[in-house]
């Protein structure tokens, strides 16, 4: 895929976030989030409480940075160049925080939170006036995106990169999931994050792209 095609799509989801916090900004998502939140909820078992629990930690600010440290030293070591492209997950962070902040979007009420693990990150305890969009599945794609792709330009072997590519899949599958079954997100809230984790994700590649040619 051409820088051109990937920063047209970059640009498109964008606008999709754009569109989704519009949507969610004037109340159009209330009856849909409740419904599917119930929905999860009612197939999914409590025995799976805590390990999606734990796979949500996964997605917390601290393991986060320790992952783009590690991609940030793999691409240093090989290029012997800085990935700045991964500087663009300070943006991820802008505008969750402004959404959560001045989006008027209440999360879902105690009745739905299902997390059972004894302790969270100090980032946890920060907190927000509203949810939309989701930091966890925001930054969760933000990676899968950057990674999905770089693996796709060193040109391994397809069974290498299928298996990368399904294993990115199932990541971001289960993050999405868990932050709705576990209570701490709408279903829009989660959109909101697929959107701009993703958009800005292609940013970086393009980034990456720019800065190993």
């Amino acid at each position: 895929m051409s820088k051109r095609k990937i920063l047209s799509l970059s640009l498109i989801l964008f606008c999709l976030f754009l569109a989704t916090t519009y949507l969610v900004g004037t109340g159009r998502f209330g009856s849909i989030d409740r419904q599917i939140t119930i929905l999860f909820q009612s197939l999914i078992g409590r025995s799976l409480d805590v390990p999606l629990s734990f796979f949500s930690l996964l997605a917390s600010s601290e393991i986060i940075m320790i992952i783009l440290a590690v991609i940030a030293a793999l691409v240093y070591f090989r290029y012997k160049k800085v990935f700045f492209g991964l500087g663009l997950i300070f943006a991820v962070y802008f505008f969750e925080l402004i959404g959560k902040f001045f989006i008027y979007h209440p999360g879902p009420p105690k009745e739905f939170f299902r997390y059972d693990l004894p302790f969270v990150f100090p980032s946890a305890y920060v907190h927000t006036n509203y949810s939309f969009p989701s930091g966890h599945v925001s930054r969760t794609f933000f990676i899968a995106v950057i990674l999905f792709f770089i693996v796709k330009k060193l040109g391994t072997f397809f069974h290498r990169k299928y298996f990368v590519s399904c294993l990115l899949f199932v990541v971001c599958s289960i993050m999405v999931v868990s932050r709705i079954y576990l209570g701490e997100h709408w279903f829009s809230d989660v959109l909101g994050g697929i959107f701009l984790g993703s958009s800005l994700g292609l940013l970086a590649f393009i980034q990456y792209h720019r800065e190993i040619s």
